[in-house]
């Protein structure tokens, strides 16, 4: 199973082209998305509600099949990754991988209980624009390379926050929802 975490604020077609490129990388593998409560390296906590990003993700999901939704750490409120894999290791039997972007595996040895992380995952790691990809001794990681997507969820809000099109940015149901209940207007 991969475990795909993040904050999904939004999810946006750059999270959809790494799970298009993870089905084809890793076919027989079942594709976990995990939207977290907080990410503890941020200071800042999500811009919309668990609520909003979980909505996104299900309109998201009713258009792409390629993966299934876990609200594990919505509902255990959990905001360490070691908390969720430790919880999933009770139930998925087999390997585990976690994708995330360079930037994010170069800032592992910050993570709470990344030992843990270390002896339980093996980490897919998406090549990013400007990220060269550290070696961390005795992490066991592939790359997935794929061509760059020019679309961040930062972008996204501002692009919302200024009454900007975000149209080929996000699905067509998640750029209604976010319209809809005024989801980033106000930067």
């Amino acid at each position: 199973m991969i475990i795909f975490g993040g904050s999904f604020d939004p999810i946006h077609i750059g999270h959809v082209r790494v799970m298009s490129c993870l089905k084809q990388f890793m076919p027989d593998q079942k594709i976990l998305v995990v939207p977290c409560l907080k990410n503890p390296l941020k200071r800042s906590v999500p811009y919309a509600r668990a609520f909003d990003r979980l909505n996104m993700l299900i309109l998201t999901r009713l258009r792409y099949s390629t993966f299934t939704i876990s609200t594990i750490e919505l509902e255990k409120r959990f905001i360490y990754t070691y908390l969720t894999v430790m919880e999933l290791r009770k139930t998925v039997k087999g390997k585990l991988f976690f994708v995330m972007g360079a930037d994010s595996f170069n800032s592992l040895g910050r993570w709470r209980n990344y030992s843990y992380l270390r002896e339980n995952l093996e980490f897919i790691i998406v090549k990013r624009q400007n990220y060269p990809i550290n070696n961390q001794e005795g992490f066991n990681y592939r790359v997935l390379s794929m061509n760059k997507v020019p679309v961040s969820s930062n972008n996204i809000r501002n692009r919302v926050s200024k009454a900007l099109s975000i149209k080929g940015l996000v699905t067509k149901e998640v750029g209604y929802y976010i319209s809809s209940v005024s989801l980033y207007m106000h930067g």
